[in-house]
């Protein structure tokens, strides 16, 4: 469908990530099949400009909470959802650590010197210790898609055609294993993993910090063989996004130089240790040469930097400040195991069921599974090989590497036609 929107660089910037998921082409009001009018100043004028196209207006702040209405050729939305997406992006963005992690963080040895079982102990909910009081996996609002769903129901009323979801590489839904290696004895284990994802020929991606441990080049070179190596910062210490943008850029660029020549390819991608974010680290990213960041969760039930849930609410990928953005969005295994406190058989059933609701919104399923926890011990090895064979036989499915992921996503926003409007 070819769509105009009428509003400042911020308005067309949200409605265009808003929308990303769709096979939509954003052209001039002239000709455009339907007209996304965002917080109009003067409205009788833009009407009278528009004619009869089919509009969307998007109310202000002023008019939000509306009544969503439609006439002929025109729908007035309930809320403002420009609004609304800013608002999820500063919150996410703009997060404040809590006391306790900026404690741990601060201290002048690495948090990696706690036994884990004690840092463990402080991760755990007590609210989820007892097995009736376990929830499902997305018993929880994906709010921002549920910005994209306003959206798309209201233009689909009105233009009476049903928007296609963008396929990926022609399949429904895409899936993408992740691992963060946080020790030596986890790069060890690392190739274990590996090998078993060779023999169902599954790609994976390795973030490795690069001057936490000995790095084993041989061993890096393995992990990038029909797979990905990403820059899991210098070191595992949690304190990346608490830096000024210089020492981060200085972090960023040194981490990228040594595992590029550790691996003999080229670095494109980061995960930040405890999935740390915020706009510092995404302005260092794309000053320093990143092309995405894979450091933002879906929804977390306990993140560590806060202490309480935290996510982006999204399972499609974003551009934030010129850089991709590849959420992790399913929660990750330690999540599972020692906030939910789930078993490794509970963990991937769970993440089976999961599969199916992303598949069905047409996403991104997003592991991440750490060669240094439980998945990886030998004897829950089998349980891990029972979610590549599920991957691997669902047809619906593309496994593939959050760079090729990157790459799609800036490709297909450099081909949308946003840039005709100005």
């Amino acid at each position: 469908m070819r769509v105009a929107i009428d509003g400042n660089s911020s308005d067309i910037e949200a409605i265009s990530e808003l929308l990303s998921p769709w096979n939509v082409r954003f052209t001039s009001p002239t000709d455009a099949e339907l007209v996304i009018v965002a917080r109009a100043r003067n409205m009788p004028k833009t009407l009278e400009i528009l004619g009869a196209k089919n509009t969307i207006v998007i109310p202000s702040a002023f008019e939000h909470g509306a009544r969503l209405e439609f006439s002929k050729n025109m729908a007035w939305l309930s809320q403002d959802i420009v609004r609304d997406y800013c608002g999820i992006l500063n919150e996410t963005l703009s997060v404040r650590s809590s006391v306790f992690y900026r404690i741990l963080t601060g201290l002048p040895i690495s948090y990696e010197k706690a036994p884990r079982q004690i840092r463990n102990l402080f991760m755990s909910s007590a609210a989820t210790k007892g097995g009736n009081e376990k929830r499902p996996l997305f018993n929880y609002t994906l709010r921002l898609d549920c910005l994209r769903s306003i959206l798309v129901c209201a233009i689909e009323k009105l233009s009476k055609k049903i928007l296609q979801k963008k396929t990926w590489n022609g399949r429904k839904y895409a899936c993408l294993l992740t691992h963060d290696i946080d020790s030596q004895e986890g790069l060890r284990q690392a190739r274990v993993l590996k090998r078993m994802e060779e023999r169902y020929d599954l790609p994976s991606a390795w973030y490795v910090p690069s001057a936490h441990f000995r790095l084993d080049s041989l061993a890096i070179r393995e992990l990038a063989n029909n797979g990905e190596i990403g820059s899991h910062d210098t070191r595992h210490d949690g304190r990346l996004a608490r830096l000024s943008k210089e020492k981060m850029m200085e972090r960023l660029s040194s981490s990228r130089r040594v595992l590029s020549k550790c691996a003999r390819c080229a670095v494109e991608g980061f995960r930040a240790p405890l999935l740390q974010h915020n706009l510092g680290i995404m302005d260092a990213l794309r000053s320093v040469g990143y092309i995405y960041d894979t450091s933002i969760p879906t929804w977390e039930p306990k993140h560590p930097s806060t202490m309480k849930p935290q996510g982006i609410g999204t399972v499609f990928p974003m551009i934030i400040n010129g850089v991709v953005e590849v959420p992790v969005t399913l929660p990750q295994d330690h999540q599972m195991m020692h906030v939910l406190n789930y078993g490794p058989k509970e963990t991937i059933e769970i993440w089976k069921h999961s599969m199916n609701t992303i598949k069905e919104m047409s996403g991104l399923c997003v592991f991440l599974v750490h060669p240094d926890y439980e998945l990886a011990q030998s004897k829950n090895i089998g349980v891990y090989e029972d979610l590549l064979s599920t991957i691997k036989t669902d047809h619906d499915s593309w496994t593939t590497l959050p760079r090729d992921i990157s790459k799609m996503r800036l490709a297909d926003a450099q081909t949308s036609g946003l840039k005709t409007q100005g």
